[in-house]
């Protein structure tokens, strides 16, 4: 199985992250429910002309003083350097993305 983990930190209050958590998983195609918990796990759904098996993305949010960490881990069924060089994309889009959402 292919996973990588990565983390940000980000300023701001928990609330504002986590919309921001959200609105980037919007963003990128992960369905996500109305109400989020804590760890947060979007799941991509299996499409035919992919290089790679669907995603499991779980983040975890953790307040610390006025700062929000960040936790994002994404894994597949996958095996390989392919596979574990698109586990690291997309975590890295994911965090990416949530400091485009609180900019």
């Amino acid at each position: 199985m292919a996973t990588h983990l990565g983390s940000r930190q980000f300023q701001g209050d928990e609330a504002r992250v986590r919309a921001a958590v959200q609105a980037a998983a919007s963003g990128l195609g992960y369905p996500v429910a109305d109400t989020i918990q804590n760890p947060l796990v979007l799941k991509e759904k299996f499409a035919l002309l992919s290089f790679s098996w669907p995603a499991t993305l779980t983040v975890e949010l953790k307040s610390e003083g006025g700062a929000t960490q960040v936790s994002a881990q994404s894994k597949n069924f996958g095996f390989g350097p392919i596979q574990k060089k698109e586990m690291r994309s997309r975590v890295e889009k994911f965090l990416e993305e949530v400091a485009v959402q609180l900019a």
